[in-house]
């Protein structure tokens, strides 16, 4: 009997870390996707649309709209290339994304190249609201990279961010 309860109990365990996992995976996929069809509107130049996608408690978002309508306005066409996704972590309510975006766009005024962004590197950071993921923050993986290194709390602990993250000590940080 005692053997058929530990097997009950340890099937029951394994169906319950498989439910976990399908949450996790059903997360990730939405966030994946809030974060490419972010991305993807850049192009449609829809300006109201692209700020849906964020909280409306979000103490940037004021920041980004006012960037959003320098790049809409200083550019004529914006094709997104490509978005490659690095690292997804969350956190209970709270999601961190590190993507690559790629995108070619003209100057409005001289037809010449345009950077969207000086780095493609880029950090998401969501919350869940509701049941669905919003923006909460959007910034260059280099400036987040700065801000996490300000908020160490000692050398050794720089140290380590600074060798996990070799690929940002670049000129735009």
């Amino acid at each position: 009997i005692f053997l058929l309860f530990a097997i009950t109990g340890l099937a029951q365990g394994e169906e319950s870390s498989k439910q976990s996992a399908s949450v996790s995976a059903a997360d990730e996929k939405a966030i994946r996707m809030v974060v490419t069809q972010f991305f993807n509107l850049y192009p449609k130049k829809d300006s109201p649309a692209i700020a849906s996608f964020w909280s409306e408690k979000s103490p940037y978002l004021k920041g980004h709209r006012q960037e959003l309508e320098g790049i809409l306005a200083g550019t004529d066409r914006i094709e997104l290339k490509s978005v490659t996704f690095s690292q997804v972590r969350v956190e209970g309510e709270k999601a961190r994304v590190r993507a690559t975006v790629e995108f070619n766009a003209t100057e409005a005024k001289t037809g010449k190249p345009f950077d969207v962004y000086t780095s493609k590197n880029r950090v998401v950071i969501l919350v869940k609201e509701a049941g669905v993921w919003k923006i909460l923050r959007h910034i260059s993986a280099e400036r987040d990279l700065a801000i996490r290194l300000t908020e160490t709390k000692g050398e050794t602990e720089r140290a380590t961010l600074l060798k996990t993250e070799t690929d940002l000590v670049n000129i735009n940080l």
